[in-house]
């Protein structure tokens, strides 16, 4: 027969954890994979927001494009900032920032509307995007949060039914 050491106080605390778990149950209290699936399947959305930020901010900043670079990623409320500056010389008229705008709305709205960000988006993070120049003027911004995804999800079914 195998002897087991415990040897940290985490490996402890997690025993514990299971035998008050098994006592509970025992006693008509939550099952043990009640317990279990709580404990290691929380979500923290302050702690989330905050790995993400800093995740993000590693390698930053970097080119995206030739014409962009970005900047940083910070966190606001339930908000997940970025900022991007153009570094392209684009048309600051009625076409340039427009279409600029709604193909970087398109993409990023893509990428987020997922099932890998949507525990996040439906918690109610909306990530902001502002795009400056170079000079760092304002040039065009949007946000995307669960109402944007919600719609996306729609036209997607609605383009590919089952």
């Amino acid at each position: 027969m195998k002897r087991y050491q415990i040897e940290t106080g985490k490996d402890a605390l997690a025993i514990l954890a299971i035998i008050i778990a098994i006592s509970l149950a025992s006693m008509g209290g939550i099952s043990l994979f009640e317990y279990l699936k709580a404990k290691y399947t929380q979500f923290n959305l302050p702690q989330t927001i905050e790995e993400v930020v800093k995740e993000a901010n590693k390698d930053l900043p970097m080119m995206v494009d030739s014409g962009t670079r970005i900047d940083s990623v910070m966190a606001e409320n339930n908000n997940i900032i970025y900022k991007y500056t153009v570094v392209a010389n684009i048309k600051n008229d009625a076409v340039g920032i427009p279409l600029r705008r709604l193909v970087a709305y398109e993409v990023a709205k893509s990428q987020l509307c997922t099932d890998e960000h949507s525990k996040v988006i439906k918690a109610g993070v909306k990530f902001v995007y502002n795009y400056y120049d170079l000079h760092g003027a304002l040039l065009m911004n949007f946000d995307i949060d669960k109402e944007d995804c919600l719609k996306y999800q729609k036209q997607l079914n609605n383009k590919n039914p089952r």
